[in-house]
């Protein structure tokens, strides 16, 4: 599955914590730098002739929160690099992302990956 790779890739960037967006309890204390994950969708390649799929493209909310923002900006762009070199689309360095905690910092990005295999 592409998620499984995504925390593969990202897992050792931030000492295996990598998250779920929104997975987090009222009362869990955040690590001091964490990544967040989502799917936003997975739609399949097949517009052309509407009878194939001949892969899917799988569209990612990648966020890097912490409470040092050196540190945070400084993951992200590992987390892009990384990304990049295993076959992810990423444009651009990076957006702010909202925190629930006033002393963390969030950077968002989007990261595309598409799964052109055989046909399923």
């Amino acid at each position: 599955m592409v998620v499984e790779k995504l925390i593969e890739i990202l897992d050792p960037l931030v000492d295996n914590k990598v998250y779920r967006q929104g997975s987090f309890s009222e009362n869990q204390k955040y690590p001091s730098l964490f990544i967040t994950i989502w799917e936003n969708e997975s739609s399949d390649k097949s517009h052309y002739d509407n009878n194939k799929t001949i892969g899917y493209e799988h569209d990612f909310d990648v966020n890097v929160y912490g409470n040092n923002s050196k540190e945070v900006y400084n993951t992200l762009e590992q987390v892009i690099t990384a990304l990049k070199n295993n076959d992810f689309l990423v444009d651009g360095k990076g957006i702010d992302a909202p925190s629930d905690e006033p002393n963390y910092i969030g950077r968002h990005i989007n990261a595309i990956y598409v799964d052109y295999g055989k046909e399923i």
